[in-house]
């Protein structure tokens, strides 16, 4: 069964200190993402968020643990340059925070041969589809045993 996975970015110019990995290390430290992607509604506890920034050099894979409040959204607009984002989620983080390589990118390419850009759109809009998800958890499993 799916678990309606998404993919969301930060962008350098919606980030703190218009750097996205400012966002993504504030979130990864405080067990928080946040987006205003329309995907943001559809994801339901236990859905697995790939978050990246959008250059492609950071990534962390997180499952969802339900919405976070308002209070706890505020950790993006007390940094300097920083914005509240629309959904707000509390996660667990599945991988840390790493680099993202050459090898996670064979991992996409080798499930999903049509089109790499096709796999991020995908989930970036919470099709749902095992494919997704299995992708998600092969690059899971690299990250954690390649540390």
């Amino acid at each position: 069964m799916s678990r309606n996975s998404v993919y969301w970015i930060y962008k350098d110019n919606r980030s703190v200190n218009r750097n996205a990995y400012n966002d993504m290390k504030i979130g990864y430290d405080n067990c928080i993402v946040g987006t205003n992607a329309t995907s943001g509604p559809q994801i339901h506890i236990g859905s697995l968020i790939l978050n990246m920034d959008s250059n492609h050099n950071w990534i962390c894979i997180y499952e969802n643990c339900g919405s976070a409040s308002n209070e706890e959204a505020k950790i993006w607009s007390q940094s300097p340059g920083g914005l509240i984002w629309n959904f707000n989620y509390k996660v667990k983080p599945l991988t840390p925070l790493v680099r993202y390589t050459k090898e996670m990118q064979q991992i996409i390419r080798k499930n999903h041969p049509e089109n790499t850009s096709h796999f991020f759109n995908q989930v970036r809009h919470g099709k749902k589809g095992s494919s997704h998800d299995r992708t998600i958890n092969l690059l899971k499993d690299f990250i954690n045993q390649n540390l």
